[in-house]
């Protein structure tokens, strides 16, 4: 913990995988190490990590980012996620209107929880997708990491999503973070696009979830 340079914190389905495969690749192709970053979605993921009030007391001298997303994407993306790797969660809300409408009041908790922190720097999935080499810029300015430009575009050429799509079928880039990810042929990049939730929720669901999200 004392090691920990930098916090991002992100609600499942935000972006977070491809942010931390893109400065991994940067640090390769810069041959410049970052500073420890911790990677946490605040006890709201698979995995169990601190809630928001240890956060608070843990890393309030750590600089934060907050990487957020349209909030019916993400949702819409961790149906596809729960449902290769936790499928127990389906219970009872097999389809996906039932899911998005049955854990609506989970993104909103962590929304909630994730505002009572200060942070440095906030940007978004839909920000990454429009311009995201200010966006890996401003956070490794902010660890105060050494900037090589020609690096970055690299890595982020790397990590374009069909590129990204084809080296972790391949094998090539490994973006399993657990057992689950191994099982049942999962893979971490699945459609890469903003607007999925529109596209693939009912027009009453998608309604329902905007007024509900009137945070």
């Amino acid at each position: 913990m004392k090691d920990t340079k930098m916090v991002i914190v992100s609600y499942p389905k935000s972006g977070r995988t491809w942010l931390k495969v893109l400065l991994e690749q940067y640090q390769k192709a810069s041959n410049i190490k970052l500073p420890k970053i911790l990677w946490t979605h605040l006890g709201y993921g698979h995995v169990s990590e601190p809630e928001v009030n240890s956060f608070l007391s843990a890393y309030r001298d750590v600089p934060r980012v907050f990487l957020t997303r349209d909030l019916s994407d993400s949702l819409v993306s961790y149906y596809h996620d729960d449902k290769a790797r936790n499928a127990s969660k389906l219970v009872g809300c097999e389809q996906l209107d039932q899911y998005v409408r049955e854990y609506s009041t989970h993104i909103i908790e962590f929304y909630r929880k994730a505002n009572r922190i200060n942070f440095q720097l906030q940007f978004s999935y839909e920000e990454m997708q429009q311009n995201i080499e200010e966006c890996v810029l401003s956070v490794i300015k902010l660890l105060g990491a050494d900037v090589d430009r020609d690096a970055l575009r690299q890595a982020i050429k790397e990590c374009e999503f069909s590129a990204l799509q084809k080296s972790e079928r391949s094998g090539e880039i490994d973006m399993r973070v657990g057992e689950g990810h191994m099982a049942r042929g999962f893979f971490k990049t699945r459609k890469g696009k903003v607007g999925s939730a529109k596209e693939e929720l009912s027009p009453e669901t998608y309604e329902y979830l905007k007024k509900e999200f009137e945070l």
